[in-house]
């Protein structure tokens, strides 16, 4: 994120981060359970505290080519318990007793003005295919000229970033009547990359995510 400024800084001649510095705001960790620690990792997850950290059973980090629900057979006694994988701020205590490792400290922008250098650092880190989800097309050459469009168009309209907050309803079908019934009060993640958070339906089976999210 602090070349993202910095390339930012270099082609944006009004940027309001000329003298930013980047300081990790999260860490990015790998939880390593062995067996005593399962119940621990078990309340952690069913935990209804606000900002719980979400738990992921893969890396954060990779991309899924496809995802699925399945059982991986052991191959020995050594390969029963595998990492976790969550965010958590760099101020969060897990439980004394829970061994992790640090993976990468990571900078989290709340500043909502920060959304186009986001745009740079996830361009320059090969994620063009977000890019395009979100109906953004750069290259090397047009990316400078985007930058200060968007910037011109913020500063007109005082408008500052593209977050969305993810809402949607969930339904399930009974088997017994074949037909669809609201999933009530059940907790959800919505999320993005390595940012998640969790959130709970209503008794319709609706969900809006407690906080709003980059819109990549």
């Amino acid at each position: 994120m602090q070349a993202a400024f910095d390339y930012y800084n270099l082609y944006v001649s009004d940027s309001p981060f000329k003298i930013k510095r980047v300081v990790a705001t999260h860490y990015y960790i790998q939880i390593l359970p062995q067996e005593k620690e399962l119940v621990l990792l078990g309340s952690l997850d069913k935990s209804d505290l606000e900002n719980i950290p979400v738990l992921h059973d893969f890396p954060l980090d990779y991309e899924v080519l496809q995802e699925g629900d399945y059982y991986v057979e052991p191959t020995s006694e050594d390969d029963l318990y595998h990492p976790i994988f969550t965010v958590i701020p760099v101020d969060y205590q897990l439980p004394q007793s829970l061994p992790y490792e640090v993976i990468d400290p990571v900078y989290y922008p709340e500043d909502e003005e920060e959304y186009d250098v986001e745009t740079v650092a996830l361009f320059f880190a090969g994620w063009e295919e977000d890019l395009r989800a979100d109906e953004i097309e750069l290259t090397k050459e047009t990316l400078p000229r985007y930058l200060n469009e968007s910037r011109q168009q913020q500063q007109a309209a005082r408008l500052f970033g593209k977050r969305y907050t993810p809402k949607g309803r969930i339904r399930v079908e009974n088997t017994n009547t074949n037909m669809p019934e609201d999933l009530m009060k059940v907790k959800v993640s919505t999320g993005r990359g390595i940012w998640w958070r969790y959130t709970y339906t209503d008794n319709s089976g609706n969900f809006t995510a407690s906080k709003n999210i980059e819109a990549k």
